[in-house]
């Protein structure tokens, strides 16, 4: 979950730069982050579907299929204009939203795995779920950082096509690397159900 969390939340922190200094529309952003919001909640009963006909862990890599497909589609438009960018933000938000609803419908069976444990040490996994959540919004909101000042980003200033080209990467490659961790420890999940997944 930090892996995707990282992955998404790249994407959302760089959206106000990219409105900004690439599409040069900061009033057009708060518009595509409410897109995105709207995004997340409407394909939610999608994700439920596809969970309950194929399971979470299909579910869960469904969902990182559909997100590298957006961020393939970014890099292919490489949008310099508000309506393209809203498609591709649209498209990434509906297929992150799957990792949410995955993340908190498996995380009772993974409690479960392996009976017995005491009922405090349930309720401290549940804590320490949250807590893990906030770490990878953290670590993102760091990495996005990191990589604007090392690109020699420059606050309310004309930005050279170098840091252009960084913050672009910001939004799609680590990501995707990101997302491909994911995926490579959703692979190793241990939990097998005893359904056509298994």
């Amino acid at each position: 979950m930090i892996a995707a969390v990282v992955g998404a939340t790249m994407v959302g922190k760089s959206v106000l730069y990219y409105f900004k200094y690439q599409i040069h529309d900061e009033r057009a952003a708060g518009a595509a982050l409410a897109l995105m919001g709207v995004m997340g909640v409407l394909t939610v009963p999608l994700w439920m579907a596809v969970a309950a006909r194929w399971g979470v862990r299909r579910q869960w890599l469904a969902s990182i299929a559909a997100a590298v497909a957006a961020l393939g589609l970014f890099l292919a438009a490489n949008p310099r204009d508000a309506l393209v960018m809203d498609v591709f933000l649209a498209l990434f938000q509906a297929s992150v939203s799957g990792f949410s609803f995955g993340f908190w419908a498996m995380l009772p069976d993974a409690i479960e795995y392996q009976a017995g444990r005491p009922a405090d040490r349930q309720v401290l996994m549940f804590g320490l779920a949250a807590f893990l959540q906030k770490i990878g919004v953290g670590l993102a909101a760091a990495l996005v950082g990191l990589v604007l000042t090392l690109s020699g980003y420059k606050a309310n200033a004309p930005q050279t096509q170098g840091t252009l080209l960084s913050l672009r990467e910001a939004m799609t490659l680590l990501p995707l690397l990101a997302l491909a961790a994911s995926a490579g420890a959703m692979m190793l999940n241990p939990l097998r159900p005893a359904t056509p997944e298994a």
